[in-house]
């Protein structure tokens, strides 16, 4: 296992891109989205859900369980489901 730079935090981000031409991109995040410090609206909770959820379920499947979680959470489910 690689040891990562310890002046970033566990769940943020450093990555470096070194283009062709020379250049490098850089972008950090000091925190990713959808710990308690970046909470996920309902919209990215329901897009992520989908996105996971067809590698193992049929669409129509999928699409029922994100319905039948609204249902059990209310519109905040992104404070509910964690």
């Amino acid at each position: 296992m690689r040891e990562g730079d310890p002046a970033i935090s566990e769940d943020g981000v450093h990555v470096e891109v070194e283009l062709e031409d020379g250049r490098v991109l850089v972008k950090e995040l000091d925190r990713s989205l959808g710990n308690l410090d970046r909470l996920m609206n309902d919209e990215q909770l329901s897009t992520k859900f989908r996105d996971q959820a067809v590698r193992i379920l049929p669409e129509d499947r999928s699409k029922r369980s994100l319905r039948n979680a609204g249902r059990r959470t209310g519109s905040r489910m992104s404070t509910e489901i964690s």
